[in-house]
């Protein structure tokens, strides 16, 4: 007989937005950081629904450019903020500004 059993940590890794691992590999590029471990730091908030104390200081060594981000910030806001970041480095991208050192520059200010 199959275990039905599902805990709320299951079905909130299920609502992790598929464009994540996109945005991993920009942040890994820019941070020179393992694309895998990025994944997994930006996925953390997802498993309960917000952005834990934990998550926010885990996330802040790695990731400062992501000082925006807020304790108890819920998935959605920061599934936004991690998209504007993004969209950030994509328009340094197309200013010419591709060098993880300087795109980390622009994204500090």
């Amino acid at each position: 007989m199959k275990n039905n059993f599902v805990t709320q940590q299951d079905n909130n890794l299920n609502h992790i937005p598929p464009v994540l691992e996109k945005i991993a590999t920009r942040f890994a590029y820019v941070t020179q950081h393992n694309e895998s471990f990025t994944l997994s730091m930006l996925s953390s908030p997802y498993i309960l629904g917000k952005v834990t104390l934990q998550d926010y200081e885990a996330l802040l060594v790695y990731y400062p450019f992501l000082h925006r981000l807020t304790i108890n910030m819920s998935t959605a806001d920061y599934t936004i903020r991690l998209v504007a970041t993004y969209l950030e480095i994509e328009k340094l991208y197309r200013k010419g500004i591709v060098l993880p050192d300087a795109l980390l520059q622009h994204l500090y200010q």
